[in-house]
């Protein structure tokens, strides 16, 4: 089998789970099996594959095909311009976080402090830190979270600018031992309780309390912008991802604490970025 046929044979089955991602998922797999680049396999398709190399990208395939995401099946996913690495157990990094940074870095300055609070992977904190000159605490309240974290500080070099904090939002002390901060980003659960079973098979693979939003989604809101303000300093900012359907709500919700925010669109042009200003 030559690396052209291997990949046409990605792609026809993969596309009875994923029609529409089959052709950049089979490359993937490929790249991570083989080792290579997508120029270099296109470089080698009439080459043969060598067995191993077979042998591993089937077992991958198979994984996939069991509705495991792509990112637990590898092992890793791009974030940035960085490569994180993934678990399961933790949630997925996703490109329309990816919006969530970049409206950050519109208002980070050089030595600011500020906080990833539902870390996860750690993904915006830690890009951030990468990105810029700030310092940045994580909270997530899982364990598995805090880890893979700490895994992906070191793996970017920013250990010395972070601090990654296993803390449970919703309790008194969640902020204890911490300095006021220029910029508070948080990505939380925001799924509705009674959508978490119409999910896709691959979301769900995902843990739910890191999708699980409460009865109206905006349990998590709620509680952020009880606790956040009075730990933000003056000028600072609290930005948020928000769900495709929750403007009103929390607009209505930081209308109703007297706080000031707007609202930004994603890459698809969905409302994604509230920031709330103080």
């Amino acid at each position: 089998m030559t690396y052209f046929e291997l990949k046409k044979y990605l792609v026809d089955k993969l596309f009875a789970i994923c029609p529409n991602e089959a052709e950049r998922e089979a490359s993937i797999i490929l790249e991570h099996s083989s080792g290579m680049d997508k120029g270099l396999i296109v470089a080698k398709y009439k080459e043969p594959v060598s067995e191993k190399v077979e042998l591993d990208t089937e077992e991958l395939l198979n994984i996939r095909l069991k509705r495991v995401p792509l990112a637990y099946v590898i092992g890793k996913t791009g974030f940035m311009g960085f490569t994180l690495q993934c678990r399961p157990g933790v949630l997925i990094p996703r490109p329309d976080t990816e919006t969530v940074c970049e409206k950050a870095m519109e208002f980070i300055r050089e030595g600011d402090h500020i906080a990833d609070v539902c870390c996860g992977s750690g993904c915006i904190g830690l890009s951030l830190a990468k990105k810029k000159n700030v310092s940045a605490d994580l909270f997530d309240i899982s364990d598995e979270a805090v880890k893979l974290s700490m895994l992906n500080a070191k793996e970017l070099g920013v250990t010395d600018k972070v601090r990654i904090l296993k803390r449970n939002l919703f309790d008194s002390d969640f902020f204890d031992s911490c300095e006021k901060y220029d910029l508070v980003l948080s990505n939380p659960p925001y799924i509705k309780t009674e959508d978490i079973n119409n999910l896709s098979p691959e979301v769900k693979r995902e843990p739910k309390w890191a999708l699980d939003g409460g009865r109206d989604g905006v349990l998590f809101y709620r509680r952020l912008l009880k606790v956040c303000p009075p730990m933000i300093k003056p000028g600072g900012h609290l930005v948020l991802e928000i769900g495709y359907d929750q403007k009103d709500a929390v607009t209505d919700l930081c209308s109703s604490k007297g706080y000031a925010c707007e609202v930004y669109k994603d890459y698809g042009n969905i409302d994604r970025i509230c920031v709330v200003n103080f």
